[in-house]
């Protein structure tokens, strides 16, 4: 990674590309929080008198392209709707994620009840394997707190995690 006056750009050693990761804004804190071979999770918070938004971004700095893990958005003050992807109805839901090298996230999150609101109690989990061209594969939908989100790891093309005390394992 270097950075050209605050604006952040990543590159992969014996590679002419750099990929621009996040740009300097006043309102905005953007920070690398994975990295696995060329790809690199990016997260981002932007926060104003109008609006909060958060996102979670994997980008390939080989070829530049990128595709997203979550996101929430919300009014300020919280007067409207929030929004998020994977759908929640006001906090972050990602409770856990792994970033693989061959540019596959892993990501554990809450699910709540349909309607449910801002301060709603999670019903439930889900662990899913995201990634480059649509990929999406669901590999466990749990009750809330059965899948430990400090379990979750990613190598070797194989997932792992602590479900109700029994280790799991799988290659999307």
């Amino acid at each position: 990674m270097f950075r050209v006056k605050g604006d952040v750009f990543g590159c992969v050693p014996g590679h002419t590309r750099r990929v621009a990761l996040w740009v300097k804004l006043p309102e905005q804190r953007s920070e690398l929080d994975r990295v696995a071979g060329p790809y690199v999770a990016v997260g981002s918070t932007t926060s104003n008198q109008y609006t909060y938004d958060r996102s979670l971004y994997v980008y390939d700095l080989l070829n530049g392209a990128s595709y997203a893990v979550a996101g929430l958005s919300s009014p300020m003050p919280a007067l409207g709707q929030t929004t998020g992807s994977p759908a929640t109805p006001g906090p972050w839901p990602i409770e856990a994620f792994a970033l693989s090298r061959d540019g596959r996230t892993a990501r554990l999150y809450a699910t709540y009840a349909a309607g449910a609101n801002a301060s709603a109690q999670p019903d439930g989990q889900l662990l899913d394997v995201i990634g480059p061209h649509h990929f999406h594969h669901t590999l466990a939908t749990t009750a809330a707190g059965a899948i430990a989100p400090a379990s979750l790891t990613y190598h070797h093309g194989t997932v792992t995690w602590t479900q109700g005390g029994m280790d799991e394992s799988v290659k999307p």
